[in-house]
């Protein structure tokens, strides 16, 4: 599988992250057996799955660029989310992956009464008819907040499940919202996506779920 927009060294995940385990920041089962750098691009697919620091400690995903998913679609990789954001201190424990590629696969919060806090630029290749998924378990207190600025073309897509905000600005993404089964409290006056080039009725659908506007959102003529 050749990396989307690769500028380095392709690096792949090797083996799937599991208990405690993190390659996050660390050579554990990178396949050039070194930490994330900036010289290189990293690839999660064939189903293997990276997990974030269990310490409550704010991180940043050193690499150049973090894909999701393979290139043509025909197999996933996934991130789960087990740093805790501070409840005292919202600035603590926030994970930045600052330019995050998805193709397929999904980023889920993996443990019980967990906030977890993403930021960075996210890039969506994903096509609206199979999305990338991001799932917070409302059953047992599960909660995203992303920060994250997302990019995508028309046509293309993100599936929300579970307890999210939205807090990036998003006017750059250009495909389908699918939100289910839970509030999602938007936070950016330009978090709900850009203007399209014909109006989408389907960019914007809510399935048992309803939004919060914690201020005033802009919401394009075309949505």
């Amino acid at each position: 599988c050749v990396l989307s927009g690769a500028m380095g060294e392709v690096v792949y995940l090797v083996q799937t992250d599991v208990g405690d385990e993190t390659s996050f920041a660390s050579a554990l089962h990178w396949s050039d057996g070194n930490a994330p750098s900036a010289a290189n691009d990293y690839l999660i697919d064939g189903a293997h799955q990276i997990r974030t620091p269990n310490n409550g400690a704010t991180a940043t995903f050193a690499g150049n660029s973090l894909q999701l998913g393979a290139t043509n679609f025909s197999s996933q990789g996934d991130i789960t989310l087990r740093t805790k954001r501070s409840d005292t201190d919202n600035s603590v424990g926030r994970i930045y992956i600052p330019n995050l590629q998805l193709y397929k696969g999904q980023i889920a919060v993996g443990c019980p009464k967990y906030t977890c806090w993403l930021g960075g630029t996210a890039t969506v290749h994903s096509p609206a008819s199979s999305p990338f998924y991001y799932e917070a378990n409302i059953s047992d207190a599960r909660v995203i907040e992303t920060a994250q600025n997302f990019v995508g073309e028309e046509r293309t897509g993100l599936r929300m499940k579970g307890k999210m905000t939205l807090g990036g600005t998003n006017d750059r993404y250009l495909g389908r919202w699918v939100l289910q089964d839970e509030t999602f409290s938007i936070y950016n006056v330009k978090g709900l996506g850009g203007e399209l080039s014909t109006v989408d009725t389907e960019s914007i659908r809510l399935e048992n779920a309803h939004l919060n506007f914690t201020q005033n959102v802009l919401v394009p003529a075309t949505r």
